[in-house]
């Protein structure tokens, strides 16, 4: 059997069909088909990496270009959605790298203090001897005139 789909020149596929489909490999989600969507959400994607925002202080604008595109009818509100989604990952990704920055700075001061105060207690305490517990007696000398 032949395949049900037109050429690029409008002519029928000439390719056989695959097994329990109607249309040929290429055709049933294959290689044309897919090629120019694939290719188009590459581009896609490479726009969206470029149009990325690279600090924290970019993505309010982005958000609000997305939103208004989304409401001139010039962006998809799906891809809207996902913008949205990627947004909040990206600022809770920001916010445990603060955090995670602020808890090692933490540590390491803490770390700091507990050697200090170490150091303090050791040069405080008196160094106690075996000597220190034996009873004391006084001698009296008495020097020759």
């Amino acid at each position: 059997m032949m395949c049900n789909e037109k050429n690029e020149a409008g002519n029928s596929c000439a390719a056989p069909t695959s097994p329990g489909s109607d249309y040929c490999r290429v055709h049933s989600g294959g290689a044309s088909r897919i090629t120019g969507t694939r290719r188009r959400k590459v581009y896609e994607l490479l726009e969206a990496i470029e149009l990325a925002p690279h600090a924290l202080e970019e993505l309010p604008n982005l958000l609000a270009q997305s939103l208004g595109e989304v409401r001139s009818g010039s962006f998809d509100p799906r891809a809207a959605t996902a913008v949205s989604s990627l947004s909040a990952a990206y600022i809770r990704a920001v916010e445990l790298c603060d955090i995670q920055h602020r808890i090692e700075v933490l540590e390491k001061q803490f770390a700091k203090i507990e050697k200090e105060k170490e150091k303090a207690e050791s040069v405080e305490a008196p160094s106690s001897s075996v000597y220190d517990n034996l009873p004391m007696r006084t001698i009296e000398i008495q020097m020759p005139e």
